[in-house]
């Protein structure tokens, strides 16, 4: 993982107030997968994210735009809510456009993020 990798890992372990141990990391390719790994270490049910939630993106992107006023982050429910903070935290991070973001991108190959 480079230092780019790191510092987004980081950024999301500190929100989420988890600790993603380093074999699991380098498991995370995708925004997907990153989803999965928070979902599990939140305790959350294994479900997918429903099509309906993900496939409206100017919801999901505003949702993702103000994610830090409208989810209580003591009481995330959802993987879609978990994708929501995963998509601010990476634009905060990475400068990464809304837009770009979906589940199935790759953090390195799509983004570069190394």
């Amino acid at each position: 993982m480079g230092l780019d990798s790191v510092d987004l890992l980081v950024a999301i372990e500190n929100y989420f107030g988890i600790q993603i141990p380093d074999t699991e990391a380098q498991e995370i390719f995708t925004v997907q997968n990153m989803v999965d790994v928070v979902a599990k270490h939140l305790h959350l049910s294994d479900d997918n994210m429903s099509d309906g939630e993900t496939t409206d993106q100017f919801k999901t992107v505003q949702y993702a735009a103000n994610f830090q006023t409208l989810i209580d982050k003591n009481n995330i429910k959802s993987k879609y809510e978990v994708y929501v903070i995963i998509i601010g935290i990476t634009v905060a991070q990475t400068g990464v456009d809304y837009y770009d973001i979906t589940p199935d991108k790759s953090f390195t190959s799509d983004w570069g993020i190394d």
